[in-house]
Order: structure tokens, then C-alpha cells, then sequence
């Protein structure tokens, strides 16, 4: 084998694992719900799919995607934060389903998976709202790439709504129940704490 080949895999190799880890460190809080008739294809991305999140939930079609997705809801008084679908699938498609959820929940994140030939779809799941789009077969550096900018905007999301800007400077960090103003955290009282988080 050539040096250069050899070079190449090696630097590849390492592009991807750090590719790898810096959307393990994005992704590992979140729980995804991957809807994909295709066997084999289930198992190989979904091995990926659970070595990146918390929680990995399948489903073979559309039908059983949405019965698993209000289940969930159900369950965890919350939405799957990522929902991965493939387009053609019996009972149920993946653009039906896409519609579905979307009508439960206007803000769900969702990838869909397309083959070629199924590009003609892609301008009306962009209309739907859909954001994330990959391509099969898959090439592991640009799925890496379309899951990182989604859970980038997932963290986004959730910085959005745990910090609430108040006047003069002030900001007040939802989930550590802390007052900042200026970089400075106030040292407030258990009363104080206490009201300040009912107000907001």
C-alpha cells in the first residue's frame, strides 16, 4: 500500500473521530427517535445513533414512528428532541409523519433521510420546516457535520430559554436559579431565590 494512501486514511480517520467527539460532547444529552423500515440500515446508523445520544427509540414505519412519539410525549412530558426519518416507507411515509409531528410540535427538529431519486421531496419538507437533510448511502463525515449544526441549535435553544435578560444588566439563569449582573453572580436569600424564579 502507498504512503500517500496510508497518509490518507490516517488523516481521514482522524478528522473523523474528532468530528466524533466534538458532536459527542453536543449530543450525548439528547434523546432521538429514528424511524427506518430498512433493516440493515437500522442496525449500522443506529449503532452510530446510540453511540452519540442518550436515548435511541426505532421504529420501522411512519405509523408506528407517531405512535412512538406520542408515547414518548406521554411518558416524558416532553418531545423527542431530534427525530430522524427516512421518506419511503410503508403504511406511513416519512413526509406524513414529518406533517404529523410537525402539527403536535412546530419547533421538533427533524432529519430526513433521502436517496437520489428523491430529491424531487426535498423543496416541500423545506416548506414543511424540516432543517436537517442526509443523503444515503451515508458518508459518516457528513452525517457527523448535519447531526453537530443541529445540536448546536438545539444548545441554542435551550441557552435562549434558560437565561432571561432583565433591565439595567441583569440576568436571571433559569435551571441554576442564579442572578448575574455583569459577570458577577448576586448572592440572593432562599425568599428572595424563591420569588424571584415564581416572577419570572
Amino acid at each position: 500500500m502507498n504512503n500517500k494512501y496510508t497518509n490518507n486514511m490516517s488523516s481521514n480517520n482522524n478528522s473523523l473521530m474528532k468530528n466524533f467527539k466534538m458532536l459527542y460532547n453536543l449530543s450525548n444529552k439528547y434523546d432521538v427517535l429514528y424511524v427506518e423500515d430498512d433493516e440493515s440500515s437500522r442496525e449500522n446508523i443506529g449503532q452510530l445513533f446510540e453511540d452519540l445520544f442518550s436515548r435511541v427509540d426505532y421504529a420501522t414505519n411512519g405509523n408506528d414512528g407517531l405512535s412512538k412519539y406520542l408515547d414518548y410525549n406521554d411518558e416524558n412530558h416532553k418531545c423527542y428532541d431530534i427525530v430522524i426519518t427516512d421518506i419511503e416507507m410503508p403504511i406511513m411515509d416519512g413526509i406524513e409523519l414529518s406533517k404529523n409531528i410537525l402539527e403536535l410540535n412546530q419547533k421538533q427538529k427533524i432529519i430526513v433521510l433521502s436517496a437520489h431519486d428523491e430529491s424531487k421531496y426535498l423543496v416541500d419538507l423545506i416548506n414543511m420546516g424540516i432543517e436537517g437533510f442526509l443523503q444515503k448511502p451515508f458518508e459518516k463525515n457528513k452525517t457527523l457535520e448535519v447531526l453537530f449544526h443541529m445540536c448546536e441549535k438545539l444548545d441554542e435553544e435551550i441557552k435562549q430559554y434558560s437565561e432571561v435578560k432583565l433591565n439595567n444588566g441583569f440576568i436571571w439563569h433559569c435551571d441554576s436559579k442564579m442572578l448575574v449582573h455583569e459577570g458577577d453572580e448576586i448572592s440572593l436569600c432562599a425568599s428572595e431565590t424563591a420569588l424571584l424564579d415564581l416572577l419570572i
